[in-house]
This record gives C-alpha cells, structure tokens and sequence, in this order.
C-alpha cells in the first residue's frame, strides 16, 4: 500500500485531509464530488486504509494504510479488551500521522461515524480539528451496538458533526451530541451537463411504446427492491406497455433476478449492473420515465440518509415515486415534487405508479428540479461546507 509522501508545495490554501476507510466504494459518488468540489478552495489529502476503485475515482494525493494479517488479530483482542467497536493499528496511526504532518493538515473531515473512530486518534495527537459526517447506516444500525455507542460518546467530546437530514441530526443528539456543534447540511447533486427533454408519457402510451421504470441503486435490503418488483408485477397486469430497469449490483442481485422470474415479470424486467460514471448514469435517466426507490428499514435496522440517486432523477425532470423512509420525507412533499408511499405499503405504491402513468406531471416536474436548485445544488451545499471548514479553522487561530 502507499505510505511515501510527495514533497509538500505550500499553495497558501488551508490544507485538510479527508478520511473514509474505503477510498471509494462505488455507492460514494458524493463523496468524490464534495472532494472534488473543494479543491480548489483546500489543498486536500485523502486518507484510507484501502483505496479503491481508482479508476473511478482518481485522486491524488492519497495515503493507503491497510492492517496486515498480525494488526487484524491484536486489533481484535484490543477491541476485546478495551471495550472499543474499532481500532486503527499502530501502523497505519503513523502513516496517517506522518502524512498529515508532511502536508501539514489543519482538519481532519471523516466520513461515517466508524471511520471518524479511526482517525480520531490521529487528530488528538496533533491536536487538530477533527468534523465527522454521518450518513445513514452509522446513525441508524450500528446504534444497536452499544460498544459503538459507547465510543461514540468519546468521539462527541472532540469532534464536530455533520448530519445529512434532520433525523439523523436529531438521533445524534439524543445519543449526547451538543446541538451546538452539529450541523445539518444535505447532499448536493451537480447541475446536469445536458438537458433533458422527454416525451410526456400519455404522447408514449397513445402511440403504444413502453413506460420505462427506473431504479439506481446498490443490491441490499434498505433499497427495497423486493417491493418495486411486487409492485410493479401487479402493475403490469393492467398496464402491459410497462418496463422496469434495476441498475446497479449488490449481494441481492441473484435474489432479485429469481424473483422477477417467480412473479412472471422477467421478460419486462432489466439488471443491466453497475453504470460506469456519470455519463452512462445520465445516458440512462434520459432514456427512461419514472424512477422508483422503495427505501424500507431493513431487518438490521439499517436506514438511508438520502439517497443521491432519487436527487438526480427529480433534477433530470423524472417524476418520483419512493418511501416514508428515514430523511425522504424532507425531500420529497407527497404530490407536490414527488410520491410518497409507506414503507412496504405494495397496495398504495401500485396506486402511486398508475397515477404517474395517467395523470399530468409537468408542476411536479417542475416543482422536483426548484427543489434541488433551492435546497441540493452541489455547489451550494459545498460552499456552505467550505464555510463549515473555514469557521472551524478560524476558530483554532484564536
């Protein structure tokens, strides 16, 4: 892994790392675009202990420190003993020291709040500002471990916070987080490169050609593709002009497929896998109608924050029809911008899709792009990071 560090050219932009333990799994476009985002602004470093899919996500520079095989069996008895959900190895406590000295970092920003227990270390030994953004799953399943919890409290005591909707915002501070020092800022998405421009769906359906159905997400519970098929295979039985693409991949792909074939609905059905970036993201919204997110709690417990790919179809002008989930509700006003359905509610989400189908859309269209202009603009959400950023750096001169 790479531990060597470049010679450091002092640009006269406040420096700050950003640490995610997995740089970057594929589901974390919005971290690349926030790094991206800033970079002009910060000299950034990133962080990890495994750097992934760098042809997706180039950046340098980058500091990799995984465990070895000996680190991963202590780190296990360390976390035993001291009672911790997670440890970094002394090893990788160095490297990533070491290369925040030589780039001489003044705020760590972490991403998920297990990460943030990793770096934190790091951060109080060079007595630097740490700020740690929550996501989904680390303010929602991992709060049934009380260890994690527990460690959380330690984490509280330091660091600053960002919650990403106003649930989450409010479970931290349930769990003890000062108000005052957590703060709620939304995931943006960039403006579309291209516009647009879809034929209505009652001028597809007079001229009998297919109503194309989208989903875009990771195979796993929380996304709820169970629901979107059982929905949609009742749907057909009344409208057969209809098709259903799942983009993506994930450990339920397979499950996922044998039950379009179960539920009869296969030849309609489409998984065409992982979309290789965000061309052949936005190729795909152009080419379909609906887009569809069933965001359900799953079995664990896990949540959502809010997901980027329903803020990317509402901006590309597709009209949405998702769930009562987590943050969405702050998103989405059933009727208004969007549809909204209750979890696992299969009966009213058949109802939300022939409604899509057969009603006017052009107010909720419109009303879905204000709200991403107004409230998940990728630029504005970044500069009211960068703002985040800069008064915790001003505070340290003082």
């Amino acid at each position: 892994m790479q531990t060597k560090f470049m010679t450091v050219i002092n640009s006269g932009k406040p420096a700050v790392a950003i640490f995610v333990h997995d740089y970057l799994a594929r589901s974390m476009v919005f971290i690349d675009r926030q790094v991206r985002g800033l970079s002009s602004q910060y000299d950034i470093l990133v962080l990890c202990a495994n750097d992934y899919n760098k042809e997706l996500f180039p950046f340098s520079p980058l500091v990799a420190k995984n465990k070895t095989l000996a680190e991963r069996i202590i780190g296990r008895l360390r976390r035993i003993l001291f009672s911790k959900y997670i440890i970094s190895s002394r090893s990788q406590f160095h490297a990533w020291k070491h290369a925040a000295v030589a780039h001489r970092i003044r705020l760590i920003h972490a991403h998920f709040g297990p990460d943030a227990l990793e770096i934190l270390p790091v951060a109080k030994s060079l007595k630097i500002p740490l700020l740690v953004t929550f996501h989904g799953y680390d303010a929602s399943r991992l709060l049934r471990n009380r260890t994690y919890c527990r460690q959380l409290k330690h984490l509280f005591e330091y660091a600053e916070i960002i919650a990403v909707s106003e649930l989450i915002q409010s479970r931290l501070v349930g769990l003890g987080a000062d108000p005052k020092r957590v703060h709620l800022l939304h995931i943006g998405v960039p403006s579309n490169p291209k516009a647009i421009q879809r034929k209505p769906i009652c001028e597809k359906i007079a001229a009998q050609q297919d109503v194309v159905f989208l989903q875009i997400s990771s195979f796993v519970e929380k996304k709820g593709h169970y629901y979107t098929l059982s929905a949609f295979a009742e749907l057909v039985k009344e409208c057969n002009n209809c098709r259903l693409i799942l983009a993506g991949d994930g450990p339920l792909r397979v499950k996922m497929e044998e039950l379009a074939i179960a539920l009869g609905i296969s030849d309609r059905v489409s998984f065409p896998g992982w979309l290789m970036g965000d061309q052949a993201k936005w190729d795909l919204l152009e080419r379909c109608d609906i887009f569809v997110h069933h965001s359900v709690t799953a079995s664990d417990g896990d949540q959502e924050g809010i997901p980027t790919a329903i803020l990317e179809a509402m901006q590309t002008g597709m009209p949405v029809i998702t769930s009562r989930h987590a943050g969405i509700p702050e998103l989405i006003i059933d009727g208004v911008n969007g549809y909204l359905v209750n979890e696992r509610d299969i009966a009213n989400y058949v109802m939300k899709m022939k409604q899509v189908i057969s009603a006017p859309t052009a107010e909720l269209i419109s009303n879905a792009k204000s709200t991403i202009i107004d409230r998940f603009n990728l630029e504005t959400q970044n500069q009211k990071l960068s703002h985040i950023y800069r008064r915790i750096l001003d505070a340290e001169k003082c």
